[in-house]
């Protein structure tokens, strides 16, 4: 089976599993774009599910650490080298005390990704379908109930050097987030 059948599979399956059954408590949906194409078109496009680990760390009157993991399913498309992009990963978040219905946040998330296709753009091509994502992220969360999320966030995906070549990708993405 190809790798962008298998992809599209699973997240057939995922969308037959009871909302119950993934415990979620946000749902993002990210577009944006790679930062070494010639031309910057919103050629990333993400949609994940996050659910935060009990527990919160460091607190004080600033605010406090909580932890989370996501899954996304993303689509690449610099240069016309469309490429599917699943991927889990955990998160650290940094989260300000709140200033009545708006609280800034930073967050550093890493994961594993598969991709479906090494060609990336024109000149960068990877060696292996398995990529490590980081992401770093800043943003906001507002509304009466803190119900909505708003980030800009740099992504990177390379393999670590673990086979030759490794060019790595970076994209640039803005994200909007609904928690439950």
């Amino acid at each position: 089976m190809k790798t962008t059948s298998a992809i599209k599979l699973a997240i057939f399956i995922l969308l037959l599993l009871p909302t119950p059954t993934w415990a979620l408590d946000g749902v993002s949906i990210a577009g944006g774009s790679n930062l070494d194409a010639h031309t910057k078109n919103i050629d990333f496009l993400q949609i994940s599910v996050r659910d935060s680990f009990d527990g919160r760390w460091f607190e004080s009157d600033a605010g406090s650490v909580r932890t989370s993991w996501d899954a996304s399913i993303t689509r690449w498309n610099p240069q016309s080298h469309e490429n599917w992009v699943g991927a889990v990963g955990v998160a650290a978040r940094y989260q300000f005390s709140s200033h009545g219905t708006w609280a800034p946040y930073l967050e550093y998330g890493l994961g594993g990704a598969l991709i479906s296709n090494l060609r990336v753009t024109d000149n960068r091509r990877f060696s292996t379908h398995f990529q490590f994502s980081n992401r770093l992220e800043m943003g906001i969360r507002y509304g009466q109930d803190m119900e909505n999320e708003l980030g800009l966030a740099l992504w990177h995906y390379s393999n670590a050097f673990i086979k030759e070549p490794n060019p790595g990708v970076d994209y640039i993405s803005l994200r909007y987030t609904r928690r439950f």
